[in-house]
This record gives C-alpha cells, sequence and structure tokens, in this order.
C-alpha cells in the first residue's frame, strides 16, 4: 500500500521531467530556427551584393548553431565580404573578427582546415593592417602579436608569409610610434624565424626587415651597424633571382650610401651608389628607375662634396638624359634637382 500510496506522486514527477524536457527541446528548436532565418537573410545579402548589411547580419548569427559546412559557407562568404567592403570601417574590423571566431568554432568541432586557418591569419593581419591606417597604432600592434602567437608555427607558406608580414608591419607600426628599439627587436625577430626560408614572399620581408633595421639604426646616427645591415641585405639577397627582391636590395646599397656619406666617406659612397646603377640602370620598373634616379644625384653630391665638379656636373647630366622626357612627377623633381645642381656647380670658378 505504502508503494501504491507513492505513485501518483512519482507520475507527476515524471511528468513534470517530460515537460521541461519538451519546453528545452522547444526552446532549442526555435533558436535552430532564428539561426537559420538569420543564415537566409545573410545569403540573400551576400546575393544582392549588400556587402554592408551581409555583413552586419553575420554578427547575429549564433556560430555554436551552425553545421560545419555553414561555418565553412559563412567564413568564404565574409572574407569576400571583407574585400568587396575595403573602407576601413567598424564593419570591416568586425568582419575580421568573426572570420577568426568562425574558424575558431571549427576547430573546435574538430575541423583543423588549412585553407580556413590561412583565412583566418588573413583576417587577423588585415585587422591589424586597417587599425594602422586609423591610426590605432597601440590596437594595431597588439593584433599583429596575435597573428604571430595564433600562428608563428604555422608550416603552411602562405600562413608563413602573414606572420612575417605581421612583424615587419609591427616594426613599421613601433618606428612611427617612436620606439626604435622594440622597431629593430621585431626586425630582429623576423630574421631569427625567417632568415632561412626559400619562399620568395617570405624572403621578401625578410630583406624588408633587414632594411628598415638599417634605416632605423641610421635614424639612431648608428651609421655603421647601418652599413653592417645593409651589406647583410645585399649578402643575402643580392643574387635572387625573384622579381621582388631587387627592389629592396636596391634600397640598402642607396641608403647604404647615405650612410657612408655621413661617415664622410664619400669615394665609398660613389662605388655603392654606381653598384646601384650597374643592377638596375636598364630597368624600366618606375621604383626601381626612381632608385637609379636616387643613386645618380647622390653620387653628384659626393662627387662635389670631394671638389670633383666636372664629374659631378657630368653625373647631373646622366641624370637629365636618362630621365628627361619622363612624365613621372618624382622623377621629373629630381631631374629638376639635377639641372640647379649643375648650374649651381657650372658658375663656381675652376682650379686651375
Amino acid at each position: 500500500m505504502g508503494a501504491d500510496a507513492d505513485e501518483p506522486e512519482n507520475d507527476v514527477y515524471a511528468i513534470r521531467s517530460v515537460i521541461e524536457r519538451l519546453g528545452r527541446l522547444k526552446g532549442q528548436a526555435i533558436e535552430l530556427s532564428k539561426s537559420e532565418l538569420k543564415l537566409e537573410s545573410f545569403r540573400n545579402a551576400v546575393r544582392q551584393s549588400d556587402h554592408r548589411q551581409a555583413i552586419r547580419l553575420a554578427n547575429w548569427i549564433p556560430l555554436r548553431h551552425l553545421a560545419v559546412e555553414e561555418l565553412r559557407e559563412l567564413t568564404s562568404a565574409l572574407a569576400d565580404e571583407a574585400s568587396a567592403l575595403s573602407d576601413n570601417s567598424e564593419d570591416e574590423l568586425k568582419r575580421y573578427d568573426r572570420i577568426v571566431a568562425a574558424v575558431e568554432r571549427l576547430e573546435q568541432l574538430g575541423q583543423n582546415d588549412p585553407t580556413m586557418r590561412h583565412r583566418a591569419a588573413r583576417a587577423l593581419f588585415y585587422k591589424g593592417f586597417t587599425l594602422g591606417i586609423l591610426k590605432r597604432s597601440e590596437e594595431e600592434i597588439g593584433v599583429y602579436d596575435e597573428v604571430v602567437r595564433r600562428f608563428g608555427e604555422d608550416t603552411q607558406p602562405g600562413v608563413r608569409e602573414l606572420v612575417a608580414k605581421a612583424l615587419v608591419s609591427k616594426g613599421f607600426a613601433l618606428a612611427a610610434s617612436n620606439r626604435s628599439e622594440d622597431a629593430i627587436g621585431a626586425y630582429d625577430e623576423v630574421v631569427r624565424r625567417f632568415g632561412e626560408d626559400t619562399q620568395p614572399g617570405v624572403r621578401q620581408e625578410v630583406t624588408i626587415a633587414l632594411f628598415n633595421k638599417g634605416n632605423r639604426l641610421r635614424a639612431l646616427k648608428r651609421s655603421p651597424g647601418a652599413i653592417g645591415i645593409y651589406d647583410e641585405a645585399v649578402r643575402r639577397f643580392g643574387d635572387a633571382t625573384e622579381p621582388a627582391l631587387p627592389e629592396p636590395v636596391a634600397k640598402a646599397l642607396v641608403n647604404k650610401g647615405v650612410a657612408l656619406g655621413a661617415l664622410n666617406r664619400s669615394e665609398d659612397a660613389i662605388r655603392v651608389y654606381d653598384q646601384v646603377v650597374r643592377r638596375l640602370g636598364d630597368a624600366r620598373e618606375p621604383a626601381w628607375r626612381e632608385l637609379v634616379a636616387s643613386a645618380l644625384l647622390n653620387k653628384g653630391v659626393a662627387l662635389g662634396d670631394l671638389n670633383r665638379n666636372e664629374d659631378a656636373i657630368s653625373t647631373y647630366d646622366e641624370v637629365i638624359r636618362r630621365f628627361g622626357d619622363v612624365t613621372e612627377p618624382w622623377l621629373r623633381e629630381q631631374v629638376a634637382k639635377a639641372k640647379a645642381a649643375k648650374k649651381m656647380l657650372s658658375r663656381k670658378p675652376r682650379k686651375v
């Protein structure tokens, strides 16, 4: 009888438990339904190329309710939307965060997809880059640190290049904030991590890191150290065949010449400028032609410092001959400088 007396109460508890479970399931179904509606609204905005609306809608989609393929779809679409909406806005910044969060969710689900990791690394890097454009330097530097923390040990070539870019960009941001020693440390880390890398894109970042480190040392009036770093850049990459490398190497040589001039080593500086002209003298690329013009102008100044005025005038004539008919504003400015310097030297009395 005692057992029978307890049965109604047990039934009540059982019924209540079933009701609670049904309520939870109903709530979950409602949440899933809402997520599906939000995802479909996002898809419609993407189809209509309403980039800003698509990005804002994506922010409201609960990632925990998305299946693996839906997370992949969202990540891919967000990467495209972030490229389309490149206006340095808060929406753009939030999209980069959302891409990273979606990839994190995929990894929680056991999906360690190299393509998705590359997208996350790229999103973080461009978030930092955008913060730099917005002059939010401390945040920018923090994001570059996050790129290195998250992806610094990744072996994917594309991700390694992004890590190298993040460190170079961090150095640049630190230098712009007058934190030269910290900037030098960032550039040193690029060389330490990637100095022996054979991937062209990574090698380019190492060259830029060395060039920028030399510039920081020169700005700190440490010209001998700067010259050593420029020499290291030339030693490592002077014979490289990758299309992107001759420019930073030539920049290193031009700045080495400037550093030598600051030490009153004009003869050595002239030899360095001649090396630039030999390397790039026949180049048609605008950036390389600018380096040749800089080298020749600086050579003319160095010759003038040695009172070799006739040689200096001949060098300025070479600038005019090479670039006198160009239309690029910067090169036209160099031609004007060469003409003015030649005119000034021509007025000086000649030594008998």
